[in-house]
């Protein structure tokens, strides 16, 4: 039985909270106004559940993107697309007859917080290290010099995101 987004929107309708959130592992305060951890990224107090109009909105400092309904935490949890979301949470309010009788899905994976967080530091000084390179080189620089800078930066970006590429289809292929 194949079921449409709207009818699955439709009934988890102020049930995010209490039913289908929980249902799927995943704890979210119930208050608003708190923060508190994120269930995607790991941070400690950057995200809030607000859930607006039942719709089970939440809005983090980090995560990509930054707010969303049910749905979209679901995806970005679960790391999986809106149509097996939709399924998900059919399965959870008893909408999809397919999965009557099956267990429920698996709990998420938990997150290792200390990693997560070196990857981010990582990234921060990473991108500040670009910023004082590139302020160094614009200091030394004449402005009929910029052109050929900024042409410079622009390749090694080029080349970094073309590399970057590669190595996702190496990494797929394999």
């Amino acid at each position: 039985m194949t079921l449409d987004a709207a009818t699955v929107r439709a009934a988890a309708q102020g049930r995010w909270h209490s039913v289908i959130l929980p249902a799927l592992g995943i704890e979210v305060s119930n208050n608003p106004r708190k923060h508190g951890p994120c269930p995607t990224c790991g941070g400690r107090d950057r995200f809030r559940f607000d859930d607006r109009e039942g719709r089970g909105s939440w809005f983090c400092n980090q995560c990509t993107p930054q707010a969303g309904d049910g749905f979209r935490l679901l995806m970005n949890v679960r790391g999986c697309s809106f149509p097996e979301v939709v399924q998900l949470v059919a399965g959870v309010l008893g909408l999809d007859s397919s999965a009557r009788g099956r267990r429920p899905p698996p709990k998420p994976l938990k997150i290792d917080r200390a990693a997560l967080a070196f990857k981010w530091e990582l990234a921060a000084l990473d991108l500040r290290v670009r910023a004082d390179n590139v302020m160094k080189a614009v200091k030394n620089s004449t402005i009929n010099e910029l052109p050929d800078l900024v042409e410079h930066v622009a390749d090694g970006l080029r080349a970094k995101a073309f590399s970057q590429k590669n190595e996702g289809m190496v990494t797929h292929a394999a």
